[in-house]
This record gives structure tokens, C-alpha cells and sequence, in this order.
């Protein structure tokens, strides 16, 4: 369209190819008055950080060392040397019924016949629990015996023999290892010794009226002190 009003003002139109070209010369117009841009200098920062500084350690003390004291010159008196054995045994009999014998109604009723047989004195053991009697067995004709043989914890055995059992001698009837001092069977003397398999006290061994008490797998203490702990039965 050429041309043309709106309202009582004139608007004028200019043809598009008249534009572009007036646009197109301001834009080089201005362009012409922009300088030129130079590329830009690249700027490198380096940052240095300070040194982490080195602990210092701190000294230990060295500990002062104790003065090994000067050892007293001059004479000394030797340890007093320690005497080990058994104590003093005690001879001393006590008696009792064949009540307090060990073993059962029958084995007691056993003593109280072998007590009223025999003319000498009859011993029987009081022992701890878990011993039993195993056999017993006594002859009442001159001069007469008795042997009673019991078991015991862990397979531990005792026997005990009393009277004319063996009257060979001293050598056939106390068979034993060494000699390890007096004892008492009941309050008798005896002595103690050690044997092929365990201990034995014997009293008079040989003669018509010996006591012997022999032991398996019993301590010595232990031995010694069913030994001594015997009592004579009353009749």
C-alpha cells in the first residue's frame, strides 16, 4: 500500500526494499564506529601455600637409675636347713566294739567272733567311705590268725594280717623296699616301709604274734594314718 491516513494524521509508509537498504546503512554505519576488539591475554595465578611446619618432639626424660646398693662385706650365717619327716607316731591304743569295725552287719559280726576266738589282742581298721570288705577269713587253734582284705576308691587295696600268718622269719614275712621309719599299727610299734607295689607297717613280722598292714594305691600320709587309726576290739 502507497500511502494512507489514520484519524486526521498522515502516516507514511516506506516501501520494504527502502527499509532493509536504510537499515543495512546504519548497521554499517555503526559498525564503522565500533573499534576492533583484541583477543584477551590470559592471566596465570599461581598460589603457593605456606609449609606445613614440622612438630617439634618432645624430650622424654631419661628416669634416674637407681643405685644398686654396695653388698655388706663381714660374715654371714647359712640358712637354717629344714628337716622333713613324718612327726612322732603315737603308741597309744584305743579300743572300741566291733560295732565301729567298717564293713557291713556281717563283717562286724565277723570281728566280734574273731575277738572271742583269738587269746591275743584283735585289731580292725576304721576307715573312710568307699571302702568294703573284700574277704576275711581266721583260725582260733594255737596260735591262731586273722586276714581281712578290703578294696578301696580308685582301685586302692588294704590288708591286714594279724597273729601266727607267717612264722618263717623276719625276712620272708616283711617283704619290702627300704626302711622308712617307726609307725604305729594300732598304738603297737612298728615300722614303716616301702614295698613293690606300695607300704606296709609291719610289728613283730616272723613271730606268732606279728601284725601286718599292707597297701596299694594309697599316699603315705594316708597310709600311715589308717595304720595308726586301728583299735583294739573289746571283747
Amino acid at each position: 500500500m502507497p500511502g494512507g491516513s489514520t484519524g486526521g494524521g498522515r502516516v507514511r509508509w516506506i516501501g520494504r526494499a527502502a527499509s532493509v537498504a536504510a537499515i543495512l546503512a546504519l548497521g554499517l554505519a555503526g559498525a564503522a564506529c565500533v573499534p576492533a576488539r583484541a583477543a584477551p591475554t590470559p592471566i596465570i595465578v599461581v598460589v603457593t601455600f605456606p609449609p606445613t611446619p614440622t612438630p617439634t618432639a618432645t624430650p622424654t626424660p631419661t628416669p634416674t637409675p637407681t643405685p644398686t646398693p654396695t653388698p655388706t662385706t663381714g660374715p654371714t650365717s647359712p640358712p637354717t636347713p629344714v628337716v622333713l619327716g613324718s612327726p612322732s607316731p603315737s603308741y597309744s591304743s584305743t579300743t572300741a566294739p566291733a560295732s565301729a569295725c567298717t564293713g557291713t552287719t556281717a563283717n562286724k559280726g565277723f570281728w566280734s567272733q574273731a575277738v572271742t576266738t583269738e587269746a591275743w589282742a584283735v585289731y580292725c581298721p576304721v576307715l573312710p567311705a568307699g571302702w568294703v570288705v573284700l574277704s576275711g577269713d581266721y583260725e582260733g587253734a594255737p596260735p591262731g590268725w586273722v586276714t581281712v582284705s578290703y578294696s578301696g576308691p580308685g582301685g586302692a587295696t588294704l590288708k591286714l594280717d594279724e597273729g601266727g600268718f607267717c612264722t618263717s622269719g623276719a625276712s620272708t614275712c616283711s617283704p619290702h623296699v627300704a626302711a622308712i621309719g617307726p609307725a604305729s599299727l594300732g598304738g603297737l610299734p612298728g615300722t614303716l616301709y616301702s614295698t613293690s607295689t606300695g607300704f606296709a607297717v609291719y610289728v613283730h613280722p616272723g613271730t606268732s604274734l606279728a601284725y601286718t598292714l599292707s597297701g596299694t594305691g594309697v599316699g603315705q600320709v594316708a597310709f600311715t594314718s589308717i595304720a595308726a587309726g586301728l583299735v583294739k576290739i573289746v571283747r
